[in-house]
């Protein structure tokens, strides 16, 4: 079964969904995959856009689990114009689950990642850094969180359950260095070029292989 710490990174990287200004009641609807080496589980995910105020969009994540069961997650994205501002610390929920979010003292760096709304093929955008400190059992514990090698690339035609689209293709690496441990994920995005909707979204491991994989099924 899905972790809750699989849920916890995908709704971070759901924030990514860089769109058209949203309006309230706009709704995606996804299959998500979990690939292991020995089997798969789908479970299905309704994002819907419950308020926009003050350029922060909320978005309510509803994940039905196989079983029935339904986890409900709630987001907030800064929009500045129709580029999109998404915290550090939410992009890497899964690694600071451990710690006890008050207590992480800023040290350097940028809280916040980018995500524009129009995105020029086969280009490069800026990586963002943020250094975190905190105390953990008496002993100092220093956090690197970093967003790297964000490329976009040529358009790319997607088929979903949704359709065929055709789309831009945008990837980044999130690096997350917690004392002497380090995990990686790759992260690409394809979004709809008619409509900047997140059609297509995978998570990788440093070799490549996909163990999340989110594919738009109806949007509305």
């Amino acid at each position: 079964m899905f972790s809750m710490a699989i849920v916890m990174a995908l709704s971070a990287c759901m924030q990514n969904n860089k769109k058209q200004l949203p309006e309230v009641g706009d709704k995606k609807y996804y299959e998500v995959t979990n690939i292991t080496p020995d089997t798969s589980m789908t479970v299905f995910l309704v994002s819907e856009v419950t308020d926009v105020n003050d350029s922060i969009a909320t978005i309510a994540h509803n994940y039905t689990f196989y079983d029935g069961e339904i986890i409900t997650d709630t987001v907030r994205s800064e929009i500045n114009g129709v580029d999109s501002q998404v915290s550090l610390k939410a992009l890497f929920a899964k690694d600071l689950m451990m710690f006890n979010r008050d207590s992480l003292e800023f040290v350097e760096g940028t809280e916040k990642v980018i995500y524009k709304s129009h995105m020029e093929e086969n280009t490069v955008m800026e990586p963002v850094r943020l250094v975190l400190r905190t105390v953990e059992n008496g002993a100092e514990v220093m956090i690197e969180l970093s967003v790297e090698e964000r490329k976009v690339y040529a358009k790319e035609d997607v088929t979903t359950p949704a359709g065929t689209f055709s789309c831009i293709k945008f990837s980044e690496n999130h690096v997350a260095k917690i004392g002497d441990e380090v995990s990686f994920s790759n992260v690409v995005y394809w979004f709809n070029i008619k409509n900047d909707v997140l059609v297509k979204q995978t998570i990788s491991n440093k070799t490549g292989e996909p163990y999340l994989v989110m594919v738009l099924t109806k949007e509305e």
